[in-house]
């Protein structure tokens, strides 16, 4: 409940002051814009603003916040370096 009441305190000033996903938590889920402005205010506010990003940063350490248990870690990684080969941005 604490990410919706920070996720609508943020949407309500930048953007739409009448939206309330605390009330309302269903609006995310079927709102496409919603839910990817969600998504990326929680990676920012967890990982972006909380983790120095450089190539040095390991996927578990930016997987870390968002979930400590690094669930799913194997596969993340494997994608990472997916990307990494067809972007070269690192």
């Amino acid at each position: 409940k604490d990410n919706y009441v920070a996720f609508k305190t943020w949407y309500n000033k930048k953007y739409d002051p009448d939206i309330d996903p605390v009330k309302t938590p269903n609006i995310i889920a079927s709102n496409d814009t919603l839910a990817v402005l969600s998504g990326l205010w929680y990676y920012k506010t967890k990982v972006v603003d909380e983790v120095t990003i450089d190539s040095t940063t390991t996927v578990s350490k930016v997987t870390s916040p968002i979930n400590p248990k690094l669930k799913g870690l194997k596969d993340r990684k494997e994608r990472f370096q997916k990307a990494k080969e067809s972007i070269n941005c690192l």
